[in-house]
């Protein structure tokens, strides 16, 4: 099969996190070590994916703010044609197979799988904290440089925690959002993270594909009232900011 593989979470081993349709969970009210490291992950084809709610693609969500208090908003284009011509301050993605190419402990666990290609519901597997947190990390500065040219440099004094924090010293994980009533929702797991950076309109931003259509910066706190065709997530995102 030539489909992009993806890592997603099975629903039900991780039900005990959402009790509503829209579920805004901050950091600090997650229980890593009982939610996230007794989950089964899977890494499964795109494409069958988009219609089995049953499973959720985690995507990290990333709030680029500056010191100023502006954010990076863009109009959506790209390959998610459910959301084209909103407006999103989110950079982000899925995490591709590749983005763990780097990570020996997630090597050695596939490996021990005797990974099936030709049946990849088979292919679960538990992980702990830091290695969770190693691919999150993996993806999410690839998602910023591809989506904004910005390169996030390596951090080499940070440290993996239980909360995905500290990977970087301007990369601050915030909290999730679960949102079952989209389709687009329904299917996906955001890891809401806020990026620092000092100047947003003296920050060269150039995409290296084809998920922004346009982008202009604009106060975190006007955003709501300025863009009525702002996506969910947004919305969710900047509400999980004035409340952290």
């Amino acid at each position: 099969m030539n489909d992009r593989l993806i890592l997603c979470i099975k629903r039900d081993s991780i039900s005990s996190l959402f009790n509503q349709k829209i579920s805004l969970i901050k950091k600090e009210k997650i229980n890593f070590n009982s939610n996230f490291m007794n989950a089964k992950y899977l890494f499964l084809p795109r494409e069958e994916v988009e219609n089995k709610p049953e499973y959720k693609q985690l995507i990290p969500y990333i709030i680029i703010i500056d010191n100023n208090d502006y954010v990076l908003l863009y109009e959506r284009a790209g390959k998610e044609k459910r959301l084209h011509g909103l407006y999103s301050c989110g950079i982000g993605g899925h995490i591709d197979i590749e983005d763990t190419n780097e990570i020996n402990e997630l090597k050695n666990i596939l490996r021990s799988l005797n990974f099936d290609t030709d049946n990849f519901y088979k292919n679960w597997f538990n992980l702990n904290m830091e290695v969770l947190q190693k691919i999150i990390y993996h993806c999410a500065i690839r998602e910023i440089y591809e989506e904004t040219g910005i390169i996030v440099k390596e951090n080499n004094n940070g440290s993996m925690t239980e909360t995905f924090d500290k990977t970087h010293k301007n990369l601050e994980f915030i909290g999730l959002i679960n949102e079952d009533e989209s389709s687009v929702g329904n299917v996906h797991l955001g890891l809401v993270y806020i990026y620092k950076i000092g100047d947003l309109k003296k920050t060269k931003i150039e995409p290296k594909d084809n998920e922004i259509k346009k982008h202009i910066f604009c106060k975190s706190s006007n955003i709501l009232e300025r863009f009525t065709n702002l996506e969910l997530w947004s919305k969710l995102a900047l509400e999980l900011i004035r409340t952290n």
